[in-house]
């Protein structure tokens, strides 16, 4: 017994040894850039702008969406917490967090499943810094790590019944679900009922219907949001409909591992579909060797769901683009909970474990030269951003074919205060906030957020929302072909109205003459 306990020991300290290595990319670089993650800071900031009256610009231009977005958690916490600490700090909690939060959520799960899978919790390693997380969805990843803290609490509560203190905390888990991502919500919901329905007997029909009912009552601020919200919202996407990938294309990118490829999808597939090798390797051999567990059944029907859910829910929906990947990576969070039900030997799962532990520090080996040089590009736009105060208004241009600095430019508002104009979220209608009527630049000022050969109209922007735009940046600004109608008219207009005041840097700086 005393060398079992000493040996538990030894592995939850390994685990939260290797957790501080897996730290390390988003603790050592500041700021540790994802897609997104740019835009949502600034777009916290902003929150905190109208909140506290400081941004007249920012009021003019914008105000909170009508419709209670399942996309509140992440830049609601980051809005308050700007209050008192640096921007760029913020956005380094968070993403820690998210990463502290998911390691031990669903260890934790693991561990409430079956006690001796501690070695088989090595295995969730490589959904932390992952590909999902790296686009800078926040909110999912929020969502996505509080599910097992949700399944734990209701395995362990589901008993209590309808008192007040119980009922109280699942009402508040549910609704900071709903909040973080709406399909996180109706999932958690779903696996919760599956969970309760697993003691399924003639003999506790009158504890289930307490239990249902209890779910029910504490899901219901959620499910009657997300009834408007799909009545306010609409189905479609960020490309304004509602898209499906292929199968074909949907079981590649199963078989790839998809969630774990970030940068080089054919460089990193070599590697990534060792995971799904080694995952089907190791459940033939747990089914084959595998032990009775209470929940064997219930997480069968989980996985299978989620495996359902890939191939019927839209890549392009509700709640966003992009979203086929993000049910890929559920589906394989929910293989791993339901290989722990198998009750497998201790060296298959001590091996699968060390062996996703080892493709996890391989991953962050690889991916982390590229972060660093994401990170000291950042920082050009941080330094920037210093030339800037909240009184001004700036519209980036963006010259880049790289797909990671699309958002980049929003650390200038970031670390200035400044209101920039390249903003997508307001644009898309899925988040806390809109644009007023009429006060979408995109709409007057070109296209200049979605081209990487400008057309820009600084006069009809002034016109149509009164103000002037005070500074324009150019990322990666190459020399203008002469075949280039749109650079030759953007080259004219900033050389007439502004003046260059940085030469030879990176962002190009004009100010308004």
């Amino acid at each position: 017994m005393i060398k079992k306990q000493f040996a538990l020991l030894n592995e939850s300290i390994l685990f939260r040894f290797f957790l501080a290595i897996h730290l390390i990319p988003v603790l050592s670089l500041t700021p540790f850039v994802t897609l997104d993650g740019p835009a949502h800071l600034l777009n916290s900031v902003l929150i905190r702008q109208l909140i506290t009256g400081t941004s007249s610009i920012a009021s003019s231009f914008l105000m909170f969406n009508p419709v209670l977005e399942p996309n509140w958690t992440g830049h609601a916490i980051m809005a308050f917490l700007i209050g008192f600490i640096p921007p760029l700090l913020v956005e380094k909690i968070m993403l820690t967090s998210i990463l502290i939060l998911t390691a031990f959520g669903y260890r934790k799960l693991l561990l409430t499943l079956d006690s001796n899978n501690g070695w088989l919790s090595f295995s969730i390693f490589p959904f932390l810094c992952n590909f999902v997380f790296c686009l800078g969805f926040i909110n999912f990843s929020i969502g996505f790590a509080l599910l097992p803290f949700l399944m734990v609490w209701w395995l362990n509560h589901k008993n209590n019944g309808l008192h007040f203190k119980n009922m109280l905390v699942g009402l508040l888990l549910m609704t900071i679900l709903y909040f973080s991502h709406v399909v996180m919500f109706l999932y958690a919901g779903f696996c919760m009922g599956l969970l309760s329905l697993n003691q399924f007997s003639k003999t506790r029909m009158k504890e289930l219907q307490i239990e249902l009912l209890q779910l029910l009552l504490i899901s219901l601020p959620g499910i009657i949001l997300s009834i408007l919200f799909v009545m306010k919202s609409g189905a479609a996407g960020y490309r304004g409909e509602v898209t499906y990938l292929p199968w074909s294309d949907l079981l590649q990118q199963i078989k790839d591992a998809r969630m774990f490829i970030i940068y080089d999808y054919n460089q990193e597939k070599s590697f990534t579909v060792l995971y799904t090798f080694l995952i089907v390797v190791v459940s033939v051999i747990a089914i084959i060797k595998r032990s009775i567990n209470r929940y064997q059944t219930t997480l069968l029907f989980i996985l299978l769901s989620s495996l359902l859910m890939i191939f019927t829910i839209p890549d392009s929906l509700a709640s966003g683009g992009i979203v086929s990947v993000r049910i890929i990576q559920l589906f394989f969070i929910c293989w791993c909970l339901w290989l722990s039900t198998l009750r497998m030997p201790a060296w298959v799962s001590t091996s699968f474990g060390m062996i996703s532990l080892f493709l996890s520090l391989f991953m962050i080996y690889t991916h982390y030269p590229v972060q660093k040089l994401l990170s000291l590009e950042a920082n050009q736009y941080c330094l920037a951003g210093k030339s800037f105060n909240s009184k001004n208004s700036v519209a980036p241009l963006n010259y880049s074919a790289n797909w990671m600095h699309a958002n980049m430019a929003a650390y200038l508002g970031v670390v200035s205060g400044a209101f920039i104009l390249d903003n997508y979220e307001p644009t898309q209608g899925h988040f806390p906030l809109v644009w007023k009527k009429g006060m979408n630049p995109e709409e007057s000022l070109g296209n200049y957020c979605s081209s990487h050969q400008p057309c820009i109209y600084p006069a009809q922007f002034k016109k149509a929302t009164g103000f002037q735009v005070d500074y324009f940046t150019a990322w990666y600004k190459p020399l203008t072909d002469k075949n280039d109608s749109c650079g030759i008219k953007t080259d004219a207009i900033l050389a007439k109205l502004f003046q260059q005041i940085s030469i030879d840097e990176n962002p190009i700086l004009y100010k308004m003459k």
